[in-house]
């Protein structure tokens, strides 16, 4: 929660963010407060789900890995395989075939769900991507 703070301090300017807004709009000050608290509070619960979710995700992965079935072990896999599969090959088939003016809005939408959605949901499945990354904070 603090991290989430700091960058929309970092994004809107030195101070205090949360409490330059709300003193705009609020100015009793015990009344900002309590809003002020009510807004971190619903930021740490959105945090604690998108974590419970990876963790959630996670184990899904070592039940999985219990199972005798080799299809049922690997499915996550080979469903993620033919996700990024679907991707590159979509990309890669807007460079090679023309598609009808008649039909480009829909193509678009394809290719905005499948390389925004599919792909990025796979990648963050497995990397956790909306965990923070020692690498990113040591510099």
């Amino acid at each position: 929660m603090n991290k989430v703070l700091t960058f929309v301090n970092k994004l809107f300017g030195t101070g205090e963010v949360l409490t330059s807004i709300l003193d705009k709009f609020i100015p009793d000050k015990a009344e900002r407060l309590k809003y002020e608290n009510e807004i971190r509070e619903r930021m740490f619960q959105i945090t604690k789900m998108e974590f419970e979710d990876m963790e959630s995700a996670r184990q899904m992965q070592i039940e999985a890995l219990k199972q005798d079935d080799k299809f049922a072990k690997r499915f996550v896999y080979y469903l993620s395989i033919l996700i990024l599969l679907n991707s590159i090959l979509a990309g890669a088939l807007a460079f090679f075939y023309e598609f009808p003016a008649m039909n480009r809005d829909f193509v678009i939408q394809y290719y905005t769900f499948s390389f925004m959605t599919g792909s990025a949901q796979v990648i963050s499945f497995f990397f956790g991507l909306k965990s923070p990354n020692s690498n990113n904070s040591k510099q």
